[in-house]
């Protein structure tokens, strides 16, 4: 668990087996259950914006290996 005062960034990176259109804001917002398990699993004391930082989510595609990538890197 980082300790109060550290604070982390998030980014997300959603790579879709096809070019179908999607709905970006909702792909953004399935993100809400994978920052709870962030701080379910120890990893942040809580999800707020005090001590995590959403860069804008990547979206792309990877016809070979769909998938969501989501890095959490730890400031200072």
């Amino acid at each position: 668990r980082l300790s109060a005062s550290s604070s982390s960034t998030m980014r997300a990176a959603f790579w879709w087996a096809d070019r179908r259109r999607r709905d970006p804001d909702g792909a953004e917002s399935s993100l809400k259950s994978y920052r709870d398990g962030i701080v379910e699993g120890g990893l942040l004391q809580d999800d707020s914006t005090a001590n995590l930082s959403n860069l804008p989510a990547v979206f792309g595609v990877d016809r070979e290996n769909p998938r969501l990538e989501i890095v959490l890197e730890r400031q200072g």
